[in-house]
């Protein structure tokens, strides 16, 4: 009995000291080296290798996994060179963020219009191990908010920017620093002409994310219907009855301001009116809409899970 407790107790204390030294605090450092060397054109600088501390398994496998994605971006660059016939230069950076980690390896090939500045970015938890896309940093509507961001920038500066810009997936490159999600663009991805790399910078502390249940919701088989009221006043908006004869409500948040009729698919956008799925209903006494308002009608990025509830977010200023 006395040995069954002794072997009990010893494996609830080495569960704990897996458990401890799974999320135990990783040291990351970088070193430089040399890339790999190609006979068709000339390839210079450095590029960077990462070692993180720990002998474990988990740790290792890690370790190689990262600067084995350093390997890949690299060769893949000096591929691009190699069929556009020109040298490739590379350097690196390394942006540390609390736990967040951001490698950057740069590269820089000659072209007719000067030199085309490139990044690629491999942003991994150090104590967590394991690696960081933009959702995972923004939340579940992080892509979606960075592009509504991002092209509210370029209609404020048409001459500045690329306006054939054609957004952002979840694999683009940023980094982290100081409270900040920075994407990065090389040449010509989001400004016009050939310049050095392009740094926008959110500020994740303004991300809100409001998430609401879909178990109350009436059931349509056009659209996702959720309460108006409980969302909108989450955001900052204000809800009046503008006519309760006619069933006409008001949204209104700062100089914003449009209107809904109960039971009619008319919603206006900006001085135009535009269709949804289906009109806005009555149910329990509650106003609901089509999830698409809130995105086409108030700029919020959604998300629906797999059961069911919905994640409405917005990048605030």
């Amino acid at each position: 009995m006395r040995n069954k407790l002794y072997t009990i107790m010893l494996s609830v204390i080495l569960t704990l000291f897996s458990a401890t030294a799974a999320f135990a605090e990783s040291v990351v450092s970088v070193s430089p080296k040399s890339p790999p060397p190609n006979e068709e054109i000339t390839v210079s600088g450095t590029v960077p290798y990462i070692n993180i501390t720990g002998n474990d398994a988990a740790t290792i496998t890690f370790r190689n996994t990262v600067n084995d994605r350093i390997s890949r971006a690299v060769s893949q660059k000096i591929a691009e060179a190699v069929k556009s016939g020109v040298n490739a230069a590379f350097s690196y950076d390394m942006e540390a963020d609390g736990g967040r980690i951001g490698v950057l390896v740069y590269s820089a090939t000659p072209t007719s219009n000067g030199t085309k500045n490139e990044v690629s970015s491999i942003n991994f938890d150090k104590n967590r191990l394991r690696f960081i896309k933009i959702n995972d940093v923004l939340g579940v509507n992080g892509t979606k908010m960075a592009n509504n961001f991002i092209n509210n920038m370029i209609k404020k500066q048409p001459s500045k920017y690329n306006m054939s810009f054609s957004g952002i997936d979840e694999n683009q490159d940023f980094y982290t620093q100081n409270g900040d999600l920075c994407l990065l663009f090389g040449s010509y991805a989001l400004t016009k002409g050939y310049n050095e790399i392009e740094t926008v910078k959110i500020p994740i502390k303004n991300v809100h994310s409001y998430k609401v249940s879909a178990d109350d919701a009436p059931v349509n088989n056009l659209a996702v219907l959720l309460p108006l009221r409980e969302i909108s006043s989450e955001f900052g908006y204000t809800l009046t009855w503008a006519n309760a004869a006619d069933f006409t409500i008001s949204l209104e948040r700062g100089t914003f301001s449009t209107q809904i009729k109960i039971s009619e698919n008319s919603y206006k956008k900006g001085n135009t009116d535009i269709k949804l799925e289906c009109a806005p209903i009555i149910f329990k006494d509650t106003a609901y809409v089509p999830i698409t308002f809130f995105d086409e009608i108030l700029g919020l990025s959604y998300y629906v899970s797999a059961d069911g509830s919905v994640t409405i977010s917005e990048l605030q200023n």
